[in-house]
């Protein structure tokens, strides 16, 4: 009896140790964002100023307009995906249908933002049915297949399909090496380095979390507190998820780097020789994947509920009557942490390659 009463205070004291910990890191989140929100309207001010020396000096786009074939080509592909994704589950019709725009503005920009989000996609569905027989009994809000609606979606396609209109108003349609030292290509490197950490940032989470709660550690531990928490609690992580994080992003870095050898024009070789190297974006893409892997554990565990249902012993991810709270507060739910993550990461990572891209 006395174990137990012992036991119970113990766990007692680490449910509010969490609790503190939440607050706090709430408090950090809240003055870490100010730096991340000037470097992000710096990436646009410097986004507008070589946009307007362009205009000015009435140069022409650097690529041509969408033809026929190419906006035929966008069309069938991301139906193509859209239709076999949601055969296969891996999204329900809302997600389907939100995947065919996500599909055709990236598509129709930049063949190698096309294979960068086919990797994403492609490995992400996979992943999600590894083992979803232990994902089944852990999850509370478990779907077969995944079944990503149109909210999750745009969660994780949303910046890229923004940075994909933008480079087709303001670029053209095609593929261009990354080159931030002319002014002409300032502006489409910035929108490709987007495009890749942001599908880098939800590579890393999505292959962290479902090869971690599939094979890594059964107690994973809260990233606020390195206390040990139940599988599948936000914020847990665990040494083959981290990991798993870096692959994934690391999946998407090089993906993009062999469709710029492989989709750009390479008959001008004076040109290519004076460019600056392209494998960053590589290592680019793999930090994109671990930060952003470690920025969504930091918002899971402080502003995304997290607890655990004694009577159907899954974790739960909204407060009910017979929940015992383990850790954040009900601020964001998965989705929006999912998106702010990779906003976060966005933008931490393309002013990183902005400003220390070798030479």
């Amino acid at each position: 009896m006395a174990a137990k009463t012992t036991s119970d205070n113990d766990s007692q004291a680490d449910l509010a140790q969490n609790r503190r910990s939440s607050f706090i890191a709430v408090i950090f989140l809240v003055i870490s964002l100010l730096p991340i929100v000037a470097a992000g309207l710096e990436l646009i001010n410097h986004f507008i100023s070589h946009n307007s020396k362009l205009t000015i000096n009435n140069s022409a786009p650097i690529l041509p307009p969408p033809s026929i074939i190419r906006i035929a080509f966008a069309i069938m592909v991301s139906l193509f995906i859209s239709i076999r994704g949601f055969r296969k589950k891996s999204l329900d019709l809302s997600g389907s249908i939100t995947a065919v725009i996500v599909g055709f503005c990236m598509t129709l920009s930049n063949t190698a933002f096309f294979v960068v989000l086919l990797v994403f996609f492609v490995t992400s569905s996979m992943l999600t049915k590894f083992k979803s027989e232990i994902k089944r009994r852990i999850e509370d809000d478990f779907k077969e297949g995944g079944q990503r609606n149109w909210v999750q979606v745009l969660c994780n396609g949303g910046i890229p399909s923004v940075a994909a209109i933008i480079y087709i108003v303001t670029i053209g349609c095609g593929t261009l090496p990354i080159n931030f030292t002319r002014i002409k290509y300032y502006n489409p490197s910035l929108l490709a380095v987007s495009v890749v950490t942001s599908l880098g940032c939800c590579a890393g989470d999505t292959w962290a979390s479902e090869i971690g709660s599939a094979i890594g550690s059964r107690t994973p531990r809260l990233i606020t507190t390195l206390q040990r928490v139940p599988v599948g609690t936000n914020g847990g992580i665990s040494m083959i998820g981290t990991i798993s994080s870096f692959a994934g992003g690391l999946a998407v870095g090089l993906s993009y780097y062999i469709s710029i050898y492989c989709c750009c024009d390479r008959t001008d070789l004076k040109m290519w020789e004076k460019l600056p190297p392209q494998w960053p974006i590589i290592l680019y893409g793999a930090f994109a994947g671990f930060l952003g892997s470690m920025i969504d554990s930091f918002l899971g565990a402080s502003v995304q509920y997290s607890g655990y249902s004694k009577e159907s012993k899954k974790i739960l991810h909204h407060r009910t009557k017979d929940s015992l709270h383990i850790s954040g507060y009900a601020i964001l739910n998965n989705h929006a942490v999912n998106f702010v993550s990779a906003l976060i990461t966005t933008i931490i990572i393309s002013y990183g390659a902005v400003n220390y891209w070798p030479a």
